[in-house]
C-alpha cells in the first residue's frame, strides 16, 4: 500500500519512479505544515537543483546552514582585503568542486582561507585567489567572516548558464606528473584511469557504485590499458579477481590525492563513479566519464550526457535502477573507438 503524499516516504517514491514534479509538490504540501522544518527545505532544494532551477534551489539548500556559526556570516559585500574563511563541507568531491569559486571571492576583495579535509592542502593550495589552506585540526587565526564553501553558488547568484566552469583551476605537481609519464611510456596505445567505487560510508553507495565485476568488460577492449586508481574500501573488489594484462593496479602508490590528480595528468582518459576521483578530474580539465545510477545527485541534473560544472566530462547513465550493462557497454564501444583512433 502506499503511503499518503503528504510524508517523506512518499516523496522518496515518486522519486524513485521517476515523478518529481509529484515528490516536490509532497514537499511542499508538508512544508505548509512545518515551514521550518530545515530537512524538508533541504530536501525540496535538491530537487529543485537537480531539475536545474538554481534560482529557487540553492534559496532552498541554504537551510541546510542555518546553525549558528562562531563568526559572521559573508553575504557578498566588498571585502577590502579582509580574511575570510571558506569552510570545506561534506566530501572530498564537494571540496574539489566548489574551490573552484575561490577566484570570484577574490576578486571582491578577499584573502581567501580554505578550511578543508586533511590531505587537501597541495591541490587546494593551486588554485587561484586561494591565499591558505587550513586542514582539519589546525588553528583559524586573524579571521573577519566565513561561509560554507557550498553556499557560494548561492552568495554569487549562479545560474544554470553562469556556472563557474573554467578548467583546470587545480594543478598537480609537474615532477609527479613527469614520473607518472615516464613510468606509462612503456604501455603502447590508449591509457585509462579506472575507480569503481565511493566511499562504502555513504547511505548511497551502493546505488552509485557498480563495483569492480560490473565494468569487468571495459578490461578487454584492444588498444586500451586500464590504470585502477581505485583506493579505499573498493580495494577489497581486487582480491581473488581474474584480471587481465591489461589490467595495472596503482592502488598501492597512491598516497594521497595529490599522487591520483598527478597520475590522471599522464592518462588519456578517467572513467570513474560518481565519487571524488571524478571531481578531481573534471577540476583537471581531464577527460573524464562518470558512471551515474538512474536516481543521481542533483549536480549532474537530468537526462544529460554532459555537465555545466566540468566541460571534459561526459556522464553515463543508468537506464533501469541498478542495471550496469547498458552505461558499460556504451563505454566499450566508445573505447574501442578512440582507441581505434589513438592507433590510427
Amino acid at each position: 500500500m502506499i503511503p499518503p503524499h503528504d510524508n517523506v516516504e512518499a516523496a522518496y517514491i515518486a522519486m524513485s519512479n521517476g515523478d518529481i514534479a509529484e515528490a516536490m509538490r509532497i514537499y511542499r504540501m508538508m512544508l505548509r505544515r512545518a515551514p521550518n522544518d530545515r530537512a524538508l527545505h533541504y530536501s525540496l532544494g535538491q530537487l529543485l537543483l537537480l531539475v536545474g532551477d538554481f534560482e529557487a534551489g540553492l534559496e532552498e539548500w541554504e537551510w541546510r546552514t542555518q546553525a549558528q556559526m562562531p563568526l559572521p556570516r559573508w553575504r557578498g559585500a566588498p571585502l577590502k582585503g579582509a580574511r575570510i574563511f571558506v569552510r570545506g563541507e561534506q566530501g572530498f568531491g564537494d571540496n574539489f568542486q566548489f574551490v573552484r569559486y575561490a577566484p570570484m571571492i577574490a576578486a571582491r576583495g578577499g584573502t581567501v582561507v580554505v578550511g578543508t579535509r586533511g590531505g587537501l592542502r597541495p591541490l587546494l593550495s593551486t588554485v587561484p585567489g586561494v591565499s591558505q589552506v587550513i586542514e582539519s585540526g589546525e588553528a583559524i587565526e586573524n579571521i573577519a567572516c566565513q561561509i560554507p564553501m557550498m553556499s557560494l553558488p548561492y552568495i554569487f547568484g549562479t545560474r544554470l548558464n553562469t556556472i563557474p566552469a573554467q578548467v583546470p583551476y587545480i594543478a598537480a605537481d609537474g615532477d609527479r606528473v613527469a614520473a607518472w609519464q615516464a613510468r606509462f611510456a612503456a604501455r603502447p596505445g590508449l591509457r585509462v584511469g579506472l575507480v569503481w567505487s565511493g566511499n562504502p560510508d555513504a547511505t548511497y553507495n551502493a546505488r552509485r557504485s557498480p563495483g569492480l565485476a560490473a565494468v569487468r568488460p571495459l578490461m578487454d577492449c584492444p588498444g586500451v590499458t586500464i590504470y585502477g586508481l581505485q583506493m579505499g574500501a573498493g580495494r577489497t573488489d581486487l582480491q581473488g579477481a581474474a584480471l587481465p594484462d591489461s589490467f595495472t593496479d596503482l592502488g598501492p602508490d597512491l598516497k594521497s590525492f595529490s599522487d591520483t590528480a598527478a597520475a590522471m595528468m599522464a592518462l588519456d582518459l578517467v572513467i570513474s563513479s560518481c565519487t571524488s576521483p571524478a571531481h578531481l578530474a573534471g577540476a583537471l580539465g581531464r577527460p573524464v566519464w562518470i558512471m551515474l545510477a538512474m536516481d543521481s545527485d542533483w549536480r549532474w541534473l537530468r537526462d544529460r550526457e554532459d555537465s555545466p560544472w566540468y566541460p571534459t566530462a561526459r556522464l553515463f547513465r543508468q537506464a533501469k535502477a541498478g542495471a550496469w550493462d547498458l552505461p558499460v557497454a556504451r563505454m566499450r564501444g566508445e573505447l574501442e573507438r578512440l582507441a581505434a583512433a589513438k592507433a590510427g
